[in-house]
């Protein structure tokens, strides 16, 4: 029997409930619009260069008696309509909540954050082992200084999202602690922990090999798996996580672990794949808001100079040294990146953001190295 959760699970939900007496229903909406103009200097490009409408989101909340909430979030970016999310959630306590629907996985840090909030044009290479948005159902609780999800997913490919029924009949377990030891938000010095542990099986076919190419930032591909290899058994994510907020000071630390069984032309293989990053963000003008990305003190439509925040960054991502023989000569083994940003907010709803990131590749054995990558990209974002 195939065991798929899929999205009309909950319209069910919602058809199925019953209420004594006419419920409270709020809506209320939210947006956001990120442009990019992108370039490629001295280099190879990865996607186009030139201006890109990278995210345009619409999210509508409908939620009753303060209690239940159905969410749903079209995009418009890059030419495409795409729901990223569409869920039902329904809250069991004061700190529990149950969650049903199409969502972000549990996994890793950066890919749980907010486009809003990053300091970086693009996520770092760890996202790239880390499932994205997938259809699932989920337990989640939550304090002021601990958190912990754990759920049941279709089950994606490396730093993939759902994308309708992929034909797989197995489904993947997520489990993510993350916790503030030290510290709090009024000392202004904070501790952040966590674990995210995904696994499951996964068994493609020649039509959907249940793997996916990993690209950089800029979009250009690290390593492609060559024809006829495919997904074949278990696979694994780990994904320790770490972030000390000290002051005006933001620091994140990232290592990612996906461990897979594939089949291939020549017989069954077992490959682990790393990645990592280090992060540090400084609020120069502003009010420093942790995770979150700073807010003006005095807005410049008050007279004031916004908020400004600089960011650095180095990241990698390391293929199993077995994989060679599994992809075209163009790919590369290991793929180390340098980035630097700057933002302003003029006022907290709108902010300019400038990165500039540099990556270089190593090759499998003797061959060539690929060119490096250079990425500058421009962003004008608007929240509301």
């Amino acid at each position: 029997m195939r065991r798929r959760l899929a999205l009309v699970s909950t319209l069910l939900v919602v058809s199925v409930s019953a209420q004594t007496a006419p419920p409270a229903v709020v809506l209320s909406a939210e947006g956001k619009v990120h442009a990019d103009v992108r370039a490629f200097p001295g280099g190879p490009v990865g996607e186009a260069p030139g201006v890109l409408l990278r995210r345009a989101r619409i999210e509508v909340t409908a939620e009753v008696d303060n209690r239940y909430r159905l969410v749903l979030e079209p995009d418009f970016g890059e030419g495409e309509v795409e729901l990223k999310d569409g869920y039902v959630e329904a809250d069991l306590g004061r700190t529990l909540a149950a969650r049903v629907g199409q969502f972000k996985t549990p996994a890793g840090y950066e890919s749980l954050r907010s486009s809003s909030d990053l300091r970086f044009a693009e996520r770092a290479l760890p996202t790239a082992l880390s499932p994205r948005r997938d259809l699932g159902a989920m337990l989640a609780w939550e304090t002021p200084r601990a958190e912990v999800q754990v759920g049941v997913f279709n089950g994606v490919a490396d730093g993939g999202s759902a994308d309708g029924d992929d034909g797989s009949t197995t489904l993947d377990g997520a489990a993510r602690v993350f916790g503030y030891p030290v510290g709090s938000e009024a000392t202004g010095v904070r501790l952040g922990l966590g674990l995210a542990v995904v696994a499951g099986t996964e068994r493609g076919t020649d039509e959907a090999s249940a793997l996916d190419d990993y690209e950089t930032p800029g979009g250009r591909a690290v390593f492609a798996y060559a024809p006829g290899v495919r997904a074949d058994g278990a696979r694994l994510r780990v994904l320790p996580q770490a972030t000390l907020n000290v002051g005006r000071l933001h620091v994140l630390g990232e290592w990612a672990l996906a461990r897979h069984r594939l089949d291939a032309p020549d017989g069954p293989a077992v490959l682990a794949h790393r990645a990592w990053q280090a992060a540090a963000s400084v609020v120069l003008v502003g009010i420093a808001r942790g995770d979150g990305r700073p807010i003006p003190q005095r807005s410049v439509t008050k007279g004031g100079p916004g908020a400004v925040e600089v960011s650095a960054r180095v990241h990698g991502l390391t293929l199993d040294r077995d994989a060679g023989p599994l992809a075209p000569t163009a790919s590369a083994r290991r793929a180390t990146a340098v980035g630097v940003a700057v933002h302003w907010s003029p006022v907290a709803q709108a902010r300019l953001g400038l990165t500039a990131e540099r990556t270089v590749f190593e090759p499998f054995g003797v061959a060539g190295a690929p060119e490096p990558e250079t990425f500058v990209t421009l962003r004008a974002q608007l929240d509301l």
